[in-house]
């Protein structure tokens, strides 16, 4: 079970970017397709061949990881108009409001 805990910390950052660049039904239809191959897989390793637990295990990081890798396929595959399309300096347009409230809830902080 070890293996799934990374999968969800490199899935919620995934799942936060495809929400902001309203892609919810993509990941609905991955999820609805890995939701299918899971309970295949769960019935195949856990009833057919008789693994188990330790197929259920198996079965539910298979089941994680693919989530991941399919978001991730997804993100780099597509073409999205609104989607960042490299860096630029206008980054820093309002960066010294930033910067007071930093310093001054560090200072807090202190």
């Amino acid at each position: 079970m070890i293996p799934q805990l990374f999968a969800y910390a490199i899935n919620f950052p995934i799942q936060k970017f495809l929400q902001a660049q309203k892609k919810v039904l993509v990941m609905a239809w991955i999820s609805a397709a890995v939701l299918l191959l899971h309970a295949f897989f769960s019935w195949l390793l856990m009833m057919k061949l008789e693994w188990g637990l330790v197929g259920g295990a198996v079965t539910l990081n298979s089941s994680w990881w693919l989530i991941v890798i399919s978001q991730l396929i997804y993100i780099f595959v597509s073409k999205s108009d609104g989607a960042w399309d490299g860096f630029s300096w206008q980054a820093f347009q309002d960066l010294f409001g930033f910067v007071k409230l930093s310093l001054a809830s560090a200072v807090m902080l202190w």
